[in-house]
C-alpha cells in the first residue's frame, strides 16, 4: 500500500501550486520564407508558401506560389 498524507493539504495551498500553470499567449510570426505574407505559429509550417525552416512540405502550395 502506497504512503498517505499525513494531513489535509488546504484549498489556498493547493491553488498555490496550480498558479504557474496557466499557459501564455502564443504569438503568431511572419513567415522567414523570402516574398510570402503569409503568418505562422511557432513550430508550424506555412501554408501560405508551403515551407517549415526554409523546407517545401507542401507540393501543391509550391505550384501556386
Amino acid at each position: 500500500m502506497p504512503p498517505q498524507p499525513k494531513r489535509k493539504v488546504s484549498r489556498t495551498r493547493a491553488r498555490k501550486k496550480r498558479s504557474h500553470h496557466a499557459l501564455g499567449r502564443i504569438t503568431p510570426m511572419r513567415c522567414s520564407t523570402p516574398g510570402c505574407e503569409g503568418t505562422v505559429l511557432p513550430h508550424q509550417g506555412c501554408m501560405v508558401c508551403g515551407t517549415y525552416r526554409g523546407r517545401r512540405f507542401l507540393e501543391d502550395a509550391a505550384d501556386e506560389a
